[in-house]
């Protein structure tokens, strides 16, 4: 967003196209004022959409993840010593009447040292609670490191249950994982782009195949990043993740998925380490950070085409027995 003198307007220098779109404004002066229309009103909130949609492509591979740390078991609520003081005065001073002084005495002492006496047992029992539990989620914490198939799948599925593009571990090899990501179509870029006329006007002009498809690349890119961060952030043992982005073509006559692959590659979590997030665009994070990196594009235009399988058996086995849930 861009606000000074002149007009306010917004600008993005993101991905192949940059522009810059005027929001109108004040009159300038010695004019009348000018009000928008409907149909401009329209057309601005639309420009605004575009540019939302387009800043959230080109950043999602920015989205950080802090480092797990081992659990940590909660800490022994505070006993509460005044309750248990009272109900045991309570008790002990029921019966004796009013002038009983010295009685009287005696029993709040003993409602003292038995309410101490009781106050400690409970955190003494809260604290081999709390002991059961840490040696708990340390075994857990272990195994995580050791990178049990179980324990570090389980965390994966976990992580990965809110990320905008399903994103699941399908196997582990010593510290290497495999992940499958699914990632959307060349529709999910917008087919237009704001921009200005040579007289200044906001247009929303349609995007050409090529810019779409350098979108397109940023976006598949970006959500292959981002499970990747994700990944070697809750899997410290992990060194190492095979990645194969899966793409949704149609559901057969049987009701059952066809998917087709766009890119496939292997990183190294040493590899992210120095990468200049904010400033890298996504594609270009993705290939110098391969070891290796399988996707085919479209010579003329860029396109990401499908991935020929049956010159890969691994990637066709892989394909074959994903299981996707439908909602």
């Amino acid at each position: 967003m861009h606000v000074g003198a002149g007009r306010t307007g917004f600008s993005t220098g993101a991905g192949p196209v940059g522009f810059y779109a005027s929001l109108g404004g004040g009159p300038r002066r010695g004019s009348r004022p000018s009000r928008r229309s409907p149909a401009q009103a329209t057309k601005e909130a639309e420009a605004e959409r575009l540019l939302a949609a387009f800043n959230e492509i080109t950043s999602l591979h920015r989205t950080e993840f802090p480092g797990v740390t081992p659990p940590v078991a909660p800490p022994v609520a505070p006993v509460e010593h005044a309750k248990m003081l009272r109900r045991h005065e309570r008790q002990a001073l029921s019966g004796l009447g009013w002038f009983a002084r010295a009685e009287r005495r005696a029993a709040r002492e003993r409602s003292r040292l038995t309410a101490n006496a009781e106050a400690a047992a409970w955190v003494a029992e809260a604290e081999r609670e709390r002991a059961k539990v840490q040696q708990e989620l340390d075994r857990g914490w272990e195994r995580l490191l050791a990178n049990d198939p179980d324990a570090l799948l389980g965390t994966l599925a976990e992580a990965f249950d809110d990320n905008e593009a399903p994103a699941a571990a399908v196997d582990v090899q010593g510290t290497e994982v495999s992940l499958v990501v699914l990632v959307p179509g060349v529709e999910a870029v917008p087919e237009r782009m704001s921009g200005t006329t040579q007289a200044g006007n906001l247009t929303l002009r349609k995007l050409n195949k090529t810019d779409r498809a350098v979108y397109h690349l940023l976006l598949v890119a970006g959500h292959v990043l981002v499970t990747l961060r994700e990944a070697f952030a809750v899997a410290p043992g992990i060194e190492a993740a095979r990645v194969v982005a899966l793409r949704r073509v149609r559901t057969d006559s049987y009701g059952s998925p066809q998917l087709e692959c766009l890119l496939a590659g292997r990183f190294q979590r040493r590899s992210f380490d120095g990468v200049r997030w904010h400033e890298a665009d996504a594609a270009n994070v993705l290939t110098d950070t391969a070891d290796e990196l399988l996707l085919d594009r479209a010579p003329r235009t860029g396109e990401l085409r499908p991935i020929d399988v049956r010159r890969e058996p691994e990637l066709a086995r892989l394909i074959t027995n994903v299981d996707l849930d439908e909602p």
